[in-house]
């Protein structure tokens, strides 16, 4: 295996060390049903990798991996898989599938063309579905219409013109990137630092919103301060944690009004597609300053919204300690993600895991539950296309 030192590659290139940097086939057009999926979409490369998220989604499903049977049973375990679709390869891109679990020794790395029946699939889509409580409810509007039995075929359509690669490895060690009047949310640049009362920075403010109640405030990473009670400062001003919540990793400060600098307003979260690899993204951490970087490849549930699964996102391990909380944001203004941890250096696979943002307001349109303290997103409107907040 290729893991001698330096360790200098991302995720896309350990990939592509395997697999080949030739990239993949444009699946827009696999069968029938991806030409479907292609004439709601009408974007080429936004269809290929949702095409193959789909693939993926039907094999994780499958009794092949037995993966999807630790998400039904325990959502919320430290030894459920890791797994996430990686974009990588040049010209058009190949989705291959990186899965870390912990079942599996440390030296040893499993790694393969997916090679499974149709009827395994469609069984492997039902399992998935039903695992992640996937409805037709949980449809992004932009696909509506599409049939949930359409998704299993549209997988099957993607293996048989384009042989999709996974492999799987024990987890990595990881270390956290945290730190021993206006209601639409803001992104704070320069960066916000979170501290405690003796001034150690502990992480990053998020977005500045307000929760449902009315309170004004920022957003952070649960796992930096819940150590610290409800007092904590935010670049220096006092603040109290008024919620929590430990899926999503995210915590809410309540601040003064006055002590909230003016920042210009965010459009709000990416919704209802996966990211691509390739587009312009930035962060602005309490360590790191204002750094640009690219999205590398994300968890396999995505771009369902699904209660009580931490949906996640990877890039190059571009965080440090104290960035945690951070908001990710794409070149159109979008937040896409939030800053959870980076792998350990001298990782086999180095990233950095960001909480997909749509989590910070999940289902609330809909049926008016919120996660406790999230800030409400600006609603983007019907007319607004997806295709529209990807440039």
């Amino acid at each position: 295996m290729w893991f001698g030192p330096p360790y200098v590659r991302d995720v896309p290139d350990y990939f592509d060390h395997y697999v080949g940097d030739k990239g993949g086939r444009d699946l827009s057009s696999a069968g029938p049903h991806s030409a479907g999926l292609g004439s709601r979409i009408d974007d080429k490369q936004l269809t290929t990798q949702l095409v193959s998220t789909f693939l993926w989604q039907s094999f994780i499903g499958s009794a092949t991996t037995e993966w999807v049977g630790e998400v039904s049973k325990a959502r919320r375990a430290a030894k459920s898989p890791v797994i996430y679709v990686v974009r990588h390869g040049r010209g058009y891109p190949r989705h291959d599938l990186l899965v870390f679990d912990s079942r599996l020794p440390h030296d040893k790395v499993e790694q393969g063309y997916v090679d499974i029946s149709p009827a395994e699939l469609r069984r492997g889509w039902r399992n998935f579905s039903d695992a992640y409580g996937i409805t037709s409810k949980s449809m992004p509007e932009w696909l509506s219409g599409l049939s949930m039995e359409d998704i299993a075929e549209i997988g099957i359509e993607a293996m048989n013109v384009q042989r999709h690669f996974f492999i799987a490895m024990h987890p990595l060690r990881i270390v956290w990137t945290s730190g021993v009047g206006h209601n639409l949310p803001q992104i704070p640049s320069p960066a916000l630092a979170v501290s405690n009362k003796k001034g150690k920075s502990l992480s990053t403010a998020g977005v500045i919103s307000a929760d449902h109640q009315g309170r004004r405030g920022v957003t952070t990473a649960l796992h930096a301060v819940e150590k610290f009670g409800m007092a904590v400062f935010v670049q220096g001003a006092p603040g109290n944690v008024r919620a929590r919540d430990t899926i999503t990793d995210s915590c809410f400060i309540e601040m003064k009004d006055s002590q909230l600098p003016s920042c210009g307003p965010c459009r709000g979260p990416l919704s209802g597609v996966t990211p691509g690899r390739g587009e312009d993204v930035w962060f602005d951490g309490a360590i790191s300053g204002r750094v640009t970087t690219h999205i590398d490849g994300w968890t396999p549930e995505l771009p369902w919204l699904v209660p009580d699964v931490q949906s996640r996102i990877i890039t190059p391990a571009v965080t440090n300690g104290g960035d945690s909380g951070a908001a990710l944001v794409s070149k159109a203004g979008l937040v896409i993600g939030f800053a959870y941890y980076r792998t350990g250096f001298n990782a086999k696979s180095p990233h950095s895991a960001w909480i997909w943002a749509e989590f910070f307001q999940l289902f609330t349109c809909s049926d008016g539950v919120r996660l406790l303290g999230i800030p409400k997103w600006p609603h983007l409107g019907k007319g607004t296309s997806r295709r529209d907040q990807l440039h």
